[in-house]
């Protein structure tokens, strides 16, 4: 291959190790990004389904909390062993497996037409999907260039949003079409085929590594006493209740509070969800470049802004102009659904790199069970008000408090990144 001889041999040097470190990083980041889209289909599809479940099914709002909290409750109740297992059976062992698992649970639940086999696979579909975090956090760890954490972290966690947009857009159709269960049977069996390719691709450091990591692992009281750790947790399971409550009825407020059609109701649903899509990488990508690699600086302000705009949110009404509501949506998503990245990159930075995947599972733990109770609480509030207003207002205040919180996290100094030419 010709040299350039324009270019300095020493620049030249610098871009023959670079590149490849650069292709390596977006080689993994992508594949990351990709797991996420497919292996996310059914949880965050679910919500576009919601009404469709709801006809067929006959459920009262807080019976159809209670089912999208099923599927938490499995992650929360498997999300601790799934990220121990990880730290000690490998990446391969435990996504693969779980994912699998989850897929053939989704495929067998779109088959079923009563509430206690709808809960009992949802929740063993959970179960599967919560290896989904630690395996890719862990592999970011692993794989990513240190600088690089933040964005990756967001991008990846941006395949989330991504596949909640895409169904929010084309489950709607389907069930309109086809029926719920033939959306929820196809996600489900993406997800299985995605496990099974986990399974057969990956490969993990030696057996040495892992052997090591175990030998630091000795019990969970290391990490509960992890102060940091523990307030982030808290944190989380207030932001990703949040998450799951607005995901979960915002096609049904936008149904029957702001008298939208179908067509525009999923619009709304896909734009928030696509908004978080944008705003887990943006995000991520601020604070890696603009405050080097620092998060708090941009995550307590995220929650700040979460508040504000899910408390105008609770001020729509039929009336509102549609451009408006689409705004509102756009702002709840970059806020409310766009702060995943951070938190993750926020969490692994605070206990040591051979404890990440128990932290992560920790975290996911703490935060689906903050889903399990504040999904079935929503439809709770509305259903004994008769007011949206009322439960969009009460998460307005869990944001706030989610804030407040983080501001007692000791974020770890980020290091610096090694001048370009040395």
């Amino acid at each position: 291959m010709p040299i350039d001889d324009s270019v300095p041999s020493h620049d030249r040097g610098i871009r023959r190790l670079r590149l490849p470190a650069l292709n390596a990083n977006a080689r993994v980041i992508f594949a990351l990004f990709m797991i996420h889209v497919v292996c996310s289909s059914a949880p965050l599809g679910i919500p576009a389904l919601i009404p469709f479940i709801q006809s067929d099914l006959g459920l009262s709002l807080t019976e159809l909390g209670g089912l999208s909290a099923s599927l938490s409750l499995g992650v929360a109740a498997a999300g601790l062993f799934t990220g121990w297992s990880g730290d000690i059976f490998g990446i391969r062992v435990m996504a693969g497996i779980g994912l699998s698992l989850a897929g053939i649970a989704f495929f067998i639940a779109s088959q079923s037409t009563t509430i206690p086999a709808l809960v009992v696979l949802f929740a063993l579909a959970g179960a599967g999907y919560s290896t989904i975090t630690p395996a890719t956090n862990k592999i970011v760890l692993q794989r990513v260039e240190k600088r690089l954490w933040g964005t990756a972290m967001g991008i990846k966690q941006t395949g989330a949003s991504v596949s909640g947009f895409l169904t929010a857009l084309l489950f709607p159709i389907i069930g309109v079409h086809f029926g719920w269960s033939t959306a929820l049977a196809g996600a489900g069996a993406a997800i299985m085929i995605c496990g099974i390719t986990v399974f057969i691709v990956h490969r993990d450091p030696p057996a040495g590594d892992r052997q090591a990591s175990r030998g630091n692992q000795r019990s969970l009281r290391r990490l509960l006493t992890n102060r940091d750790l523990v307030l982030l947790c808290v944190e989380t399971a207030l932001r990703v209740g949040i998450q799951f409550a607005v995901l979960t009825y915002l096609l049904l407020f936008s149904l029957d509070e702001l008298k939208l059609s179908v067509p525009a109701g999923a619009a709304i649903l896909a734009v928030c969800q696509i908004a978080g899509a944008v705003g887990r990488i943006f995000w991520g990508v601020v604070s890696d470049y603009c405050f080097g690699g620092r998060r708090k600086v941009v995550y307590v302000p995220l929650a700040f802004a979460a508040s504000a705009i899910l408390l105008l949110l609770s001020f729509c009404d039929a009336a509102t102009p549609l451009p408006l509501l689409f705004l509102v949506a756009a702002g709840i998503g970059v806020s409310a659904l766009g702060f995943q990245g951070l938190g993750f990159s926020l969490t692994v930075a605070v206990v040591p790199q051979e404890n990440v995947g128990a932290a992560s599972g920790l975290s996911m733990a703490f935060a689906f069970s903050g889903a399990v109770v504040m999904t079935p609480m929503f439809g709770y509030i509305v259903e004994h008000t008769h007011l949206f207003e009322r439960a969009w207002q009460a998460l307005a205040l869990v944001a706030m408090a989610s804030a407040c919180i983080v501001l007692f996290v000791r974020e770890p100094v980020a290091e610096k990144a090694p001048a370009a030419a040395e």
